[in-house]
């Protein structure tokens, strides 16, 4: 339950239309208290949330190659608002590289807070351009 719950959380963050950096970052560490004090037990959570992150633009990315493609309520609420153009498959496919670093960074030890903070300040930054746009139509 808290599993899924998590899930949820980060879908909806993350489609926020703009998304803010700052409320994700903030749930993400929240997210980490409430998986205990131990290292251990914040680092399985941490992966948890990254697993998640990367669910959440693979969807994205199906959904906007796919219209037919059945995805949850948030990625379709965000993917509707995004044209599939070029330029839109190429940020969001930033935002999965940027997620391979952090990912990276949790293998080899980093801090997690700072792993998980930078990461959502960066995302915050890359889908910056997304949020401006309107979809064609």
């Amino acid at each position: 339950p808290e599993i899924s719950a998590m899930q949820g959380e980060l879908f909806r963050l993350l489609s926020a239309r703009p998304m803010n950096s700052r409320n994700l970052a903030a749930a993400m560490i929240d997210m980490l208290g409430r998986a205990g004090s131990e290292a251990s037990a914040q680092r399985a959570a941490a992966r948890w949330m990254l697993r998640f992150t990367g669910e959440f633009f693979r969807q994205l990315l199906r959904c906007l190659a796919d219209e037919q493609f059945f995805c949850p309520a948030a990625v379709r609420q965000f993917s509707s608002s995004l044209s599939a153009e070029a330029g839109t498959f190429d940020i969001l496919t930033e935002c999965l590289d940027r997620l391979t670093v952090a990912v990276w960074h949790l293998q080899t030890n980093s801090p997690v807070s700072v792993c998980l903070e930078s990461l959502a300040e960066d995302l915050g930054r890359l889908l910056k351009p997304l949020h401006r746009r309107r979809p064609a139509g």
